[in-house]
């Protein structure tokens, strides 16, 4: 399977985490550009349903707030005319929750276990709703027809063998696969390799992967929500439009939930992490055994704590002056320890780029390299999270939080905004884009990236069998980088 995950050497607090991410802080000039001064102004109500009083004294109640308290496991609906970053902020951590709340995969996949329980997000140890959406690899040609939504059959399975925690080995097939995925977690990330935007705006290029403390892989993973999975596997959905050369995936509105997709980064549970500080789960990852090629693909089964989160969800109401642009919201959430600021970090480590090296692309399909011959990449994080909209949303989100989704944040969000991406620039995740911080989420999967980005509605992981095709299949496909 692909391999493009990295991981760098995450220096939490007490090198604990094992990733040490930098931002810079956006110019003001970029945040006025991006309309960001709307929705400083709309902030403080648009700000987890906040009232105010009226000239009379009676309350106020924004009606484009989404409240986040009581907690619930229920995907928000988009609504017109509220598209401030705080209103969008509070869309998308929404969506954050309910995504992440805990699954009923005996329901099916995707189905949310008692959603209107607001006690129910507390719970550990068990599968996310994200998590048992369907995968990239699912409807990867290669492995055969996609199977329809709550099937795991694939007709050539991803791996030969699935090695348990306890180091037990079972040979895989495509009869026994259905019932081995699930039962040794049910998500696979089968990524290694990064990538990044290509020159002047291009198509995604191939980067090295993130090396953490511990000298092991980060390791990613793409899925989608039934409502995108349905009209790429089958054409089917309201506003689903599939060509034999483009996809358009149904977008949201009041009163129906749009196509999501998320990006997930992890690294391997380290004993001296505060586990309940991390959703962590246990995560099948690909790796490749022999002395000679063709090498084995072993699925082993791994404790792996989650770092980091793109969510993006189509939005009917974001304005597209021309049929074919950009109509996602664009967010990415990380873990709280992974990354200080250039400049302030603990540890004295500031380059302008935000990384210490990027170790060179692993071939595809091949053993990786020794333990002790991987060099720990150090981050910081080259841009600040926004000082308004934002982080009046995240306080809120992590007040009404349980353990471990309070240490969770939101970095920051993007969408076209008058036909322009807004914010402009450097809206990265530290664990998903470690070496391409200044790039943009939209600046990848924007009209600018070419008619192939359009033709597959802006998520690359659809896109080009041409590259899906190649022998270098240890890079992914980016969801939205």
């Amino acid at each position: 399977m692909t391999r493009w995950n990295g991981v760098t050497f995450l220096f939490l607090a007490a090198l604990l985490a094992g990733v040490v991410a930098c931002t810079p802080e956006p110019a003001t000039g970029d945040a006025t550009d991006s309309g960001v001064a709307q929705a400083g102004v709309n902030a403080a109500q648009a700000d987890a349903g906040h009232e105010d009083a009226g000239s009379g004294g009676e309350a106020i109640v924004d009606p484009c707030a989404i409240p986040l308290q009581p907690l619930d496991g229920v995907i928000p609906f988009p609504r017109k005319d509220c598209l401030s970053i705080a209103q969008l902020s509070q869309l998308m951590w929404k969506s954050f929750i309910a995504v992440n709340w805990p699954a009923d995969p005996q329901a099916g996949r995707g189905v949310a276990a008692n959603p209107q329980d607001s006690s129910a997000m507390a719970r550990t140890g068990v599968p996310r709703v994200w998590e048992t959406w369907k995968a990239d690899w699912e409807i990867d040609p290669k492995l055969g027809p996609a199977s329809e939504w709550n099937s795991y059959a694939v007709a050539r399975p991803p791996c030969k063998v699935l090695q348990t925690r306890e180091g037990k080995r079972l040979e895989v097939t495509a009869e026994n696969w259905p019932t081995l995925y699930p039962q040794y977690g049910g998500i696979l990330q089968d990524k290694i390799n990064l990538v990044k935007q290509g020159p002047d705006g291009g198509a995604p290029i191939l980067t090295g992967p993130l090396i953490d403390s511990a000298r092991e892989y980060l390791r990613y993973g793409t899925h989608f929500s039934r409502e995108l999975y349905d009209c790429a596997r089958s054409g089917v959905g309201a506003g689903c439009v599939k060509t034999p050369t483009s996809f358009e995936f149904p977008a949201g509105s009041e009163g129906a939930i749009g196509s999501i997709a998320v990006k997930a980064s992890w690294r391997k549970l380290q004993k001296d992490d505060e586990k309940d500080r991390y959703h962590t789960r246990d995560v099948l990852v690909i790796d490749y055994e022999g002395a000679r090629k063709p090498y084995t693909a072993v699925c082993r089964q791994e404790t792996m704590v989650l770092l980091g989160l793109h969510v993006i969800y189509k939005n009917s109401y974001i304005f597209a002056p021309e049929r074919g642009q950009n109509q996602w919201v664009w967010a990415t959430f990380e873990h709280r320890d992974n990354a200080q600021v250039c400049g302030q970090t603990q540890f004295g480590f500031n380059k302008p780029q935000g990384f210490s090296h990027e170790p060179q692309t692993l071939p595809a399909e091949t053993p990786l390299p020794p333990q002790d011959k991987r060099i720990p990449v150090m981050l910081c994080r080259t841009t600040a999270i926004p000082s308004f909209g934002v982080p009046t949303v995240n306080r809120e989100a992590q007040a009404a939080l349980p353990s471990p989704w309070d240490h969770y944040e939101m970095v920051n969000i993007q969408w076209l905004l008058g036909g322009q991406p807004s914010p402009t620039t450097s809206v990265a995740n530290v664990t998903l884009e470690p070496y391409s911080q200044s790039d943009s989420c939209m600046g990848c999967h924007g009209s600018q990236a070419g008619e192939q980005a359009s033709k597959a509605d802006f998520i690359w992981a659809l896109a080009l069998d041409s590259l899906k095709q190649t022998p270098t299949r240890q890079w992914a496909m980016p969801l939205w980088r």
